[in-house]
């Protein structure tokens, strides 16, 4: 995944960010990609919470 950054004017609208979601990636991931993510996002968590969030 790739990341982008982004400047915003929080008074100019016009600034704000389109969506920049790449829609054939989003439909070509299967649902077991999906549960290995999850998996992997879970895995994560439990280590973060367990070190006592301190990364």
């Amino acid at each position: 995944m790739n990341l982008i950054r982004v400047t915003v004017d929080l008074n100019d609208p016009k600034t704000f960010p389109k969506s920049d979601v790449d829609r054939e990636a989003v439909r070509a991931t299967s649902e077991e990609q999906i549960a290995e993510h999850k998996k992997e996002d879970d895995l994560f968590l439990k280590e973060f919470f367990r070190k006592g969030c301190r990364y």
